[in-house]
């Protein structure tokens, strides 16, 4: 191989390509940084604005930091929060619903926030399928709503409102959506059909913050 050198045609000093490398570099840091810190400040502002709504809340959320990698659900689920809060809870601000958040709750955590007969709006958010949701401690399934509709009779699991899913689709088994809905259609909220990113999952957000403007 022949090394080449300063007047051979097609060189570049390698200083060009360093400081090009430099400035991009720069650049993607500058707009990272202006891309989190504006997603800190729609947090902070959104919060305060669902904490001064007088009434009680009517949306639950639950974040769940479980991952197939094993990565800490606590950095996990904070990432979720970080970047999910702010358009999914704008957008309950906006139809006049107040949003209780809880992140990380276990399974049964989760069944006794469900019959709280306060709550007509359920949103989930993380690892899943149609018919269940991966809390920390195991899965959330659609079975396991049932049972405690149907045979132990806890009417206040039927929600009037949104059941909402920002998780992958598919399943064999009956939606959560379907046994949570008060009419058992479940055609009330929105879901995803299909296996989805992170990305997929962030731009859905917006998307129907965007359509309740």
């Amino acid at each position: 191989m022949v090394k080449m050198k300063n007047g051979d045609k097609g060189y570049t000093k390698p200083r060009l390509w360093n400081k090009i490398l430099a400035n991009v570099g720069i650049g993607l840091a500058v707009i990272l940084t202006g891309f989190v810190s504006t997603n800190a400040l729609m947090n902070t502002y959104i919060q305060k604005l669902n904490q001064d709504i007088k009434d009680s809340a009517t949306t639950v959320v639950f974040s769940s930091g479980y991952d197939p990698t094993h990565l800490p659900k606590p950095i996990i689920a904070g990432a979720i929060d970080f970047f999910m809060y702010a358009p999914i809870t704008l957008r309950q601000n906006l139809m006049g619903n107040k949003v209780d958040w809880y992140s990380n709750a276990t399974k049964n955590e989760m069944l006794e926030i469900l019959v709280n007969p306060q709550y007509d709006n359920v949103v989930f958010i993380g690892h899943g399928a149609s018919d269940n949701y991966a809390t920390p401690d195991g899965d959330l399934t659609s079975s396991d709503i049932m049972v405690r509709r149907f045979l132990l009779k806890e009417e206040n699991l039927t929600k009037k409102g949104e059941i909402i899913q920002y998780t992958c689709g598919g399943g064999g088994g009956i939606s959560l959506r379907r046994v949570l809905s008060a009419n058992l259609k479940g055609d009330k909220g929105y879901g995803f059909e299909k296996n989805i990113s992170i990305f997929e999952n962030w731009g859905k957000a917006w998307k129907e913050l965007i359509l309740v403007l």
